[in-house]
Order: structure tokens, then C-alpha cells, then sequence
């Protein structure tokens, strides 16, 4: 069914659409089907090939603690939804954020920086997101960061000597 359908529940704090039962290919629509969840902490939409739109949609989500977008290769390693959008800068709104997964998501645009604010990051996984840029030197001081997937990012500078 529609993403709408999950609007009307203002008071949701985690939102799970990820892989794991038959509901997730049927669930279709937006990130601006979401703009009303104000309170959510977790939004998890990893894998979820029918849900697309620009990440600008989620900047009043300023208590997000877990967001998931990442991309569902098919069994070629082919992505399977390439349907989010717009600049992570957004991102820099939500200071609670401990994991960020994005991974594969190839037309999302911005500065690793817009994560510098978020001092309790444990999980940034942007693999393969090519049009990301920015330098290392952000994760510096992230004492609880636990796992980093920069894997094929061309456009990220820096040293990890620094981390």
C-alpha cells in the first residue's frame, strides 16, 4: 500500500520497511509522505525499491537517531532503486544521528561534512555513493564510531592517519 497510510501515526518513533517479511515489495510512495512524523527516531527504508524522493523532505525529522536508505542490488549487483535524491546537507539538522546507512545510493549530492555535528555516530555506511564529497578529517573525534564503508568514493579526501 501507499507510504501515506503511515502519516496519520504523528507519534511513530521507529518506522521499520527493510527487508524481512513480504510487506516491503508492496509499499510504495515518497519521502514527503513522511514530513508529518516529526517524532520518528528511526526511519528504515533500506531495500524498499518503490519508496524514492528527495532526502530534503526529512529536515524537520531533527531527533532521527537511525536513518537507512540504502539501495538493494539484484543478484548482478545491479541497484534496484536509484529513487533517492537531493544534497545530505539536510543531514546536518539531525545532530542525534548515531547511524546513517546510504549506501548505494548513487544520485544522492553533498559534503560528508553535513555528519560533523552528529557527535554520537557509531555507523556511516556510504558505499558506492560517487557524487558524495568531502575530506576524512570530519570523522575525527567520532570516539563512538564503530564502522565506516567509504568504499568506491572517488571524490572523498584526506588521510586515515588522521582517524
Amino acid at each position: 500500500g501507499p507510504l501515506t497510510f503511515f502519516a496519520r501515526f504523528t507519534n511513530l518513533r521507529e518506522l521499520h520497511l527493510s527487508p524481512g517479511g513480504s510487506h516491503q515489495s508492496r509499499v510504495f510512495g515518497s519521502l514527503a509522505d513522511l514530513g508529518s512524523l516529526l517524532s520518528l527516531a528511526v526511519l528504515d527504508l533500506g531495500s524498499c525499491p518503490r519508496i524514492g524522493g528527495n532526502i530534503a523532505s526529512l529536515a524537520e525529522m531533527r531527533g532521527l537517531t537511525k536513518l537507512d536508505l540504502t539501495t538493494e542490488n539484484d543478484d548482478d549487483g545491479h541497484e534496484k532503486n536509484q529513487n533517492f535524491t537531493g544534497d545530505i546537507g539536510v543531514l546536518a539538522g539531525m545532530p542525534k544521528l548515531a547511524e546513517v546507512l546510504l549506501g548505494d545510493c548513487k544520485m544522492l549530492t553533498g559534503d560528508l561534512g553535513s555528519l560533523s555535528g552528529a557527535a554520537g555516530l557509531r555507523l556511516v555506511d556510504v558505499r558506492r555513493c560517487e557524487k558524495l564529497t568531502g575530506s576524512l578529517s570530519i570523522f575525527e573525534g567520532k570516539a563512538k564510531l564503530r564502522e565506516l564503508n567509504l568504499r568506491s568514493m572517488p571524490k572523498i579526501t584526506g588521510s586515515l592517519s588522521s582517524l
